[in-house]
């Protein structure tokens, strides 16, 4: 299971306060890396205009339509 970020956690149980838009959208981003199959890197992106509205969320991955279980995940030494 994933861990989630100790500083979002410590801040949000400590202040009992609403998230501030940052906290937001950067939990929203380790979400989305929890979606990742890579072993080494797990990468959550998720893009917002300047009136806080979520335009997109993604994850690094293979391309859709690949069988991921006939390409290695590691990179070459």
């Amino acid at each position: 299971m994933h861990q989630l970020d100790q500083n979002l956690r410590i801040n949000f149980i400590e202040t009992q306060s609403a998230l501030n838009w940052d906290e937001y959208f950067m939990l929203q981003a380790m979400l989305a890396s929890f979606k990742s199959k890579d072993p080494s890197t797990q990468v959550g992106c998720v893009i917002v205009d300047e009136n806080h509205h979520q335009v997109t969320m993604g994850y690094n991955g293979m391309v859709a339509g690949i069988d991921e279980t006939r390409l290695p995940w590691g990179k070459d030494k």
